[in-house]
């Protein structure tokens, strides 16, 4: 056998006896022994007696997903990833390319991964050693430095043939381990195998038949790994774990790594964010407890993990909660609605100069209020680490409200009647919290807005509601209200508008794949889930037209492939909707807007969706008129809901098929 299927099949038997069950792949040739080892592995998991067809999805070791283009490649795996998350465990996905531009086409979804501590393994196929610095085809000179966004990084020789085999287990093998744990080990993000491959690259032809993986016992180190224990087992010894700890990596230009194998080792150094340590819960407790305290919470997206403790906090102490869509908390009881435009308004001024403390969890990033608030030197700022509370199964929790406390009811009750004349306002009393709630808007149920209406029918189901950047996370948090059933998912890692649509597919695929709970089942929708997948409600994504536009490739799913379960709705105003609210909107520099900023497209998002393929339809709110790819529509006010609505819109959304809905607006102007 060659030596680099060799070195592939061995790699690929350690990521998955680490805990990799997802991998997604694009077409490449120099990274074909990685596609020919998981090929071969998912046909034997398939052909095993214990792993079968019949078997349900999320109890399989392998699963490979093919996307024609990396960029979306690293997103969907991104989205995967993330729907570990939501079901509470720490899911390392693979992501397998080609050499050259390949794996620089995997640098926006890295940096988003990076700083939102997701573990993506990117196994990125590389030409020789020998050939860097010399000019040849798709080499990069520094491949396995392409990446500076990485926690950690290996390069790894082909050895050549003749060289002892187990020398190159050992090597691969370690390396692939010692990915799969920094990856997962708080602060977690993506990690890089830089893989060089010699031709041939192809298998040998007395290689068919040789088995990839050891035994289907060795594979139960996936299912384990789901369980948190794999994750264990490997920080618990070997030398590799050190590199995932920063001590002993070999330089880059020295010929062994600490692991002791001959693969490079680069571990990333700095400031990893708020991560590990122990939460200061006795310190914040102390604050809520103090009747001279006026805390607020800042919540900011939560990265997927639990908030347990903060919310039975805040519902304990009736602490007010400036809570992003993207947190658990902005379903909270005690979070306040439209917090930015609550914090930016004028009649805000007197209680926000009463507020002590202010506590942030998550990372918040959605508002200049909150950005000032957070920024105050006159108030004392507690930090809880993003990870305090660890993972924790949000999905099954969908719709629930915190435990119920007598001082919130009260609050609840002194906000709707009005505080007594002389009444205490301290933390815990219900009067601090009922001060911010007299200010908050009133609801939005009387809105004649149909994209309002739009927004609320998606916040009112349950279900993840993957949502965008830009303007349409910020129309989230306008509208959200506390006990919202659906919960908000984004990608504020670094908050930009690419590979949504992809990531959103690999929520929808990586939900179905996991399952959910058997007792959340009802005999009715039994078979219904089961042929979804496992999850009851579809994944929705909520998105503007730009952004859509910026990933349309993420709606290519390749034939062989399954198409995810998805919901989109595009709010489509023709341009960029943000920068009308910004600066670039002043009148010395409006002549400048539609050219730069709001960059008008005319492109009609159900029309290139019906072009690859997919069911879609249009409500076009600028007319009154609405059109649909299967069936005709029109524009209504909904009875009895006080609100307007595209009609059809509620039965998209209801029927739970794959689609798109784009509700056209009128068009941005400055």
């Amino acid at each position: 056998m060659n030596a680099s299927t060799v070195s592939a099949r061995r790699l690929v038997r350690a990521l998955l006896v680490s805990g990799v069950r997802d991998v997604v792949l694009s077409p490449g040739s120099r990274s074909a022994p990685l596609v020919y080892a998981f090929a071969d592995a998912e046909a034997e998991c398939a052909e095993s007696a214990e792993w079968t067809e019949s078997s349900p999805r999320e109890a399989r070791p392998l699963r490979l997903h093919v996307r024609i283009d990396e960029r979306d490649a690293a997103f969907t795996a991104l989205g995967i990833a993330k729907a570990g998350r939501l079901t509470g465990v720490h899911r390392p996905v693979a992501v397998v390319t080609t050499s050259g531009s390949a794996v620089g086409n995997l640098h926006p979804a890295v940096m988003e991964a990076a700083h939102a501590h997701l573990p993506l393994v990117l196994v990125t196929a590389d030409r020789p050693a020998r050939l860097r610095g010399t000019g040849a085809n798709q080499t990069l000179d520094a491949q396995h430095e392409a990446l500076p966004e990485v926690v950690a990084a290996w390069d790894l020789p082909v050895p050549a043939d003749g060289e002892e085999a187990d020398g190159a287990d050992f090597t691969w093998a370690t390396a692939a381990e010692a990915a799969v744990t920094r990856a997962c080990t708080s602060p977690g993000g993506p990690v890089q195998l830089n893989a060089q491959f010699d031709a041939p690259l192809v298998p040998d032809p007395d290689a068919a038949g040789e088995p990839v993986l050891v035994s289907p016992a060795a594979e139960r180190g996936a299912a384990a790994f789901d369980q948190g224990e794999g994750a264990v087992a490997l920080g618990q010894g070997g030398g590799a774990v050190a590199l995932g700890q920063g001590g002993g990596a070999a330089a880059p230009g020295q010929s062994g790594g600490a692991d002791g194998s001959g693969a490079r080792a680069e571990v990333a150094s700095g400031d990893a964010g708020p991560a590990g340590g122990t939460a200061p819960w006795s310190t914040i407790r102390d604050v809520l407890a103090d009747p001279q305290s006026r805390p607020v919470i800042v919540a900011g997206d939560d990265l997927g993990f639990a908030t347990r403790t903060l919310a039975d906090l805040a519902a304990e102490f009736c602490v007010p909660v400036f809570a992003e869509p993207s947190s658990a908390l902005a379903s909270h009881p005690c979070t306040l609605p439209a917090h930015a435009q609550l914090l930016g308004g004028s009649a805000s001024a007197d209680v926000r100069a009463r507020i002590t403390h202010v506590i942030v969890t998550g990372r918040p990033t959605l508002s200049r209020p909150v950005a000032q608030l957070i920024g105050r030197d006159d108030l004392e700022r507690i930090t809880v680490p993003y990870d305090a509370d660890g993972l924790a199964d949000t999905v099954s929790e969908l719709g629930t409200r915190a435990a119920e406390h007598a001082p919130m009811r009260a609050a609840e009750d002194a906000a709707a009647h009005g505080a007594e004349d002389g009444a205490a306002d301290g933390a815990g009393t219900g009067s601090w919290w009922a001060d911010w709630a007299a200010l908050a808007s009133g609801p939005v149920n009387d809105s004649k807005d149909p994209t309002d209406a739009a927004v609320l029918a998606l916040l009112e189901r349950p279900g993840v509601l993957v949502a965008a950047s830009s303007n349409t996370i910020r129309h989230l948090a306008r509208l959200q209200r506390p006990h919202h059933p659906a919960r908000v998912v984004a990608s504020r890692g670094l908050a930009g508008i690419d590979g949504l649509v992809a990531t959103a597919s690999g929520v929808a695929l990586g939900l179905e794949d996991q399952g959910a709970p058997e007792d959340q089942r009802t005999t009715e929708d039994h078979g219904a889930i089961e042929d979804q997948g496992g999850h009851e409600e579809p994944v929705r994504l909520l998105i503007g037209d730009l952004a859509a536009l910026h990933d349309l490739g993420g709606f290519v799913v390749p034939t062989h492939e399954r198409r995810p379960r998805l919901q989109t709705v595009v709010l489509h105003d023709d341009g960029g909707a943000i920068f009308a609210g910004l600066e670039h909107s002043q009148p010395h520099v409006a002549s400048r807007f539609d050219r730069f900023f709001g960059t008008p497209h005319g492109t009609s998002l159900a029309e290139a969706a019906r072009a690859l393929g997919m069911s879609a339809y249009t409500a076009d709110l600028r007319t009154g008129q609405s059109e649909s790819g299967e069936a005709g529509a029109t524009v209504q006010t909904e009875p009895g809901r006080g609100t307007a609505a595209p009609a059809g819109f509620r039965e998209f959304l209801d029927s739970g098929a794959p689609g798109l809905f784009e509700i056209r607006l009128p068009s941005v102007r400055a």
